[in-house]
């Protein structure tokens, strides 16, 4: 039979028969030729663009895994399948693969190769994806806030102990005492117990007043600072201000003196003065004040 009086559906029937071979021969080599596309280790894809001839324009892959390359009138370009894979900050125990991200440091790497337990920077296995940046200068001082309520109150602490006894104050006493002799003491400060030994600063001022009964010719008085130990007195041996009288009578000038007299811990002690050369009618009025240390 004329080949030419074939019946167009013998015709459509040959060209299908032949293209099913041709599927058939690439899907057995395909099984072989497509393995590595894209590449198993990396995730790209290889192809080559045609720039000369009719089929200028047009783009073809090609397993560059399995060694085959472009042409000459070829432009081979590639691109990655799978793309960036951002993984976290960086781990000891991952394993990672080609393009792989991690941070570390503040500073983004891409894995360049597969590897695991390898510490970033490290020039054969990372590279630098986004480097850390510098640390700004210091931001301007906040406003002050407002103040805070008061709080409330604490608790009152515990009572704490008694300090030491502070000094007694001025006494009176003796007003109007007789001088009914040449020598005179007059206590004018109530008694008490020392507590331990002491270096006492004792004043005294006095007013001496001569009775109008009496003549009185040129006569000197002297007193002095005096204290009385358990019951025995003394002055403390130093003259003081002088009285003189030339007839006058009634109150005199007062007079004032200061000095330093020791006692002992446990006397019973009392402070005042003593008055001399008083042996005549007449009375004394006594003021003493003493600080112990």
């Amino acid at each position: 039979m004329d080949a030419s009086a074939t019946s167009p559906s013998t015709r459509r029937t040959k060209r299908f028969a032949v293209a099913a071979a041709a599927l058939t021969v690439l899907a057995v080599g395909g099984s072989v030729a497509y393995a590595s596309i894209p590449d198993s280790t990396t995730g790209v894809i290889t192809g080559c663009y045609i720039t000369a001839g009719a089929n200028q324009g047009k783009l073809r892959v090609i397993d560059a895994q399995a060694g085959a390359t472009c042409l000459g009138t070829e432009t081979q370009l590639t691109w990655n399948q799978k793309g960036l894979n951002f993984t976290g900050a960086w781990n000891v125990a991952t394993p990672y693969k080609v393009n792989d991200l991690v941070t570390k440091g503040g500073t983004t790497y891409i894995a360049l190769l597969a590897n695991t337990a390898v510490t970033p920077p490290n020039a054969a296995n990372w590279a630098i994806l986004a480097q850390k940046g510098a640390v700004g200068p210091a931001g301007a001082n906040g406003a002050t806030g407002a103040t805070g309520a008061t709080g409330a109150t604490g608790a009152t602490g515990a009572q704490g102990p008694a300090g030491p006894a502070g000094p007694k104050g001025s006494n009176v006493s003796a007003v109007g005492a007789a001088l009914a002799s040449a020598s005179n003491y007059v206590m004018a400060t109530p008694s008490f117990v020392a507590a331990a030994n002491a270096t006492c600063q004792v004043t005294s001022t006095i007013q001496l007043s001569f009775s109008p009964a009496v003549a009185y010719g040129a006569t000197s008085l002297y007193f002095r600072n005096a204290v009385s130990r358990n019951g025995s007195s003394a002055d403390d041996g130093v003259y003081g201000f002088y009285a003189t009288s030339t007839g006058n009578t009634g109150d005199q000038p007062t007079m004032t003196r200061s000095s330093v007299v020791s006692i002992g811990a446990g006397q019973t002690i009392q402070f005042g003065a003593f008055i001399g050369n008083a042996g005549y009618a007449g009375s004394v009025s006594v003021q003493t004040s003493y600080v112990c240390s």
